[in-house]
């Protein structure tokens, strides 16, 4: 009796009945937007994600840029951007010269947007005699810190050079 049942109802009842419902472009098919969960009034669902960021290199080099660029790019779509500088890259968020203002400016961006924490090793800034002149904003830390933003983050990246 379950087959026959079946076989009585092999062409979809909507179609039956003459009512099958048409794409927006006019080709046969769902109306995805009625379905639950579908179209939300054209609104994208976008995951916000954690990213880390371990820079090493105290100089201004093409990795250096690109990885300011990306945290650029990640707080303006209202990513979590952790940055953890150590060793030499200690000194990129201290002083006066145009990447200190670049820190202060992506700093300045994780308060309107998504949120950036910058730490940058303590050890590592009292060896190279910058403590005291880190940009407003940067967090001094340890490598605790860093554990705990590689640990939290979706993605762990480490541009330029290896310590």
């Amino acid at each position: 009796m379950g087959r026959r049942a079946r076989r009585g109802r092999s062409t979809p009842r909507a179609v039956r009945a003459g009512t099958r419902r048409r794409c927006e472009d006019g080709g046969p098919g769902r109306d995805r937007g009625s379905r639950r969960g579908g179209n939300r009034g054209g609104a994208v669902a976008v995951s916000r994600r954690t990213i880390a960021l371990h820079l090493t290199d105290g100089t201004w080099s093409e990795a250096t840029a690109t990885a300011f660029r990306l945290a650029d790019r990640l707080l303006a779509r209202g990513h979590r951007v952790t940055i953890f500088a150590g060793d030499d890259a200690a000194a990129l968020a201290a002083g006066g010269d145009r990447v200190a203002e670049a820190v202060s400016a992506l700093l300045h961006r994780g308060t309107h947007g998504g949120t950036l924490h910058w730490v940058v090793d303590a050890d590592a800034a009292r060896r190279l005699g910058i403590e005291d002149r880190l940009a407003s904003g940067v967090i001094p830390g340890d490598l605790a810190d860093l554990w705990s933003f590689v640990r939290e983050a979706d993605v762990v990246l480490s541009p330029g050079r290896m310590a």
